[in-house]
């Protein structure tokens, strides 16, 4: 290697200026190509704010701590709000949309899946991508995968490759974050058609929110569930109680003997007793009921989700100077690396 100033590196640049010149006009060609083969995607948002049901460090000092990312609260929730993002990017929720009916700007109607797999356009170059891959499995003797079976529903938990490869293109076009300073819940999702993507972020929102409800409320809805069968039992037992005190009663109206008044009075001793554990039963029944409408969060939408009018993508400025500035670059480190290892001119 030798030494050269930067005189002469800026002579050689100059000498090299029409080769830069055509190398960053081929990127510019380049770029154009690329960014005119990506189809345009529209993209839609919605935030929305959970009520907040645990106890914590609030007033200053918590807000300070949600501003350093920290959580000094003290829920006992296994699922905080930090891991809503992994709720919707697991199998389970994403199949869960893939059967959601979309409406398309221009009026058609049909599945999630069924749009995302025939109307969807993809760039030319991952044609490819489908060409090699079929390649390769006929080298490596692969058995071929079965084709996609559109009658049957996917289940999450055994996917073939074709049903996991559109389960993961929706999961690429599905995104939600969580902000740490506000305590907001963002959905973007990505569609080629500005009202699916608009149709969406609504049912990732309503799923979202059917999901953090079923897990808060599960344990108290089971109690609700559980006191409201006593009740049930209890009601009938009372019902049976009053039917053979009313049986006894009319069959012995004119009845003087003792025997007969003490079963009487056993009848409607039982009676009062089911009455009274009923009773007890279904104001159990009505405070779980109660605590079901306690634990179930509220939530505030902050941003409704509207059907973009202007594509989020391809940003064809940005592409195109990125092409321009690695040609650019890469020419000017060629020349810095050939006049490094030229000969030292005498």
């Amino acid at each position: 290697m030798y030494e050269f100033s930067l005189k002469t590196f800026y002579n050689a640049i100059m000498a090299s200026k029409l080769r830069i010149a055509t190398h960053c006009g081929i990127a510019i060609v380049i770029g154009l190509v690329i960014a005119f083969s990506i189809p345009k995607e529209y993209s839609a948002d919605k935030m929305l704010a959970p009520e907040q049901q645990q106890e914590g460090i609030s007033g200053g000092l918590g807000s300070l701590a949600n501003m350093a990312g920290l959580n000094l609260s003290n829920s006992t929730d296994a699922i905080v709000p930090d891991l809503y993002p992994s709720v919707v990017e697991s199998n389970d929720f994403i199949v869960n949309l893939l059967y959601t009916d979309v409406i398309t700007l221009e009026g058609d109607t049909m599945t999630y899946l069924t749009y995302l797999r025939e109307h969807t356009d993809s760039p030319w170059w991952s044609a490819i991508g489908k060409v090699t891959r079929k390649v390769i499995n006929a080298i490596t003797a692969s058995n071929e995968e079965p084709a996609f079976n559109s009658s049957a529903r996917i289940d999450p938990t055994k996917m073939s490759r074709a049903e996991d490869d559109i389960v993961g293109f929706a999961r690429s076009n599905i995104s939600c974050a969580i902000s740490q300073l506000n305590n907001t819940i963002n959905i973007s999702v990505r569609a080629q058609d500005p009202n699916v993507a608009k149709i969406m972020a609504d049912e990732v929102t309503n799923n979202l929110q059917d999901f953090i409800i079923l897990y808060r409320t599960s344990k108290v809805r089971g109690d609700h569930e559980y006191y409201k069968t006593i009740a049930n039992d209890a009601y009938l037992k009372y019902l049976n109680a009053e039917k053979q005190y009313a049986q006894f009663c009319d069959s012995h109206s004119n009845a003087t003997k003792q025997s007969y008044l003490s079963e009487r009075d056993r009848l409607a001793n039982d009676v009062q007793i089911t009455l009274m554990s009923y009773t007890q039963m279904k104001q159990q029944e009505q405070m779980a009921e109660a605590k079901v409408r306690e634990r179930t969060p509220a939530f505030t939408v902050i941003k409704q989700a509207s059907v973009p009018n202007r594509h989020s993508s391809p940003r064809k400025v940005l592409i195109l100077a990125g092409m321009l500035f690695l040609a650019l670059s890469g020419s000017i480190i060629y020349i810095y690396i050939r006049l490094l290892f030229s000969k030292k001119e005498d």
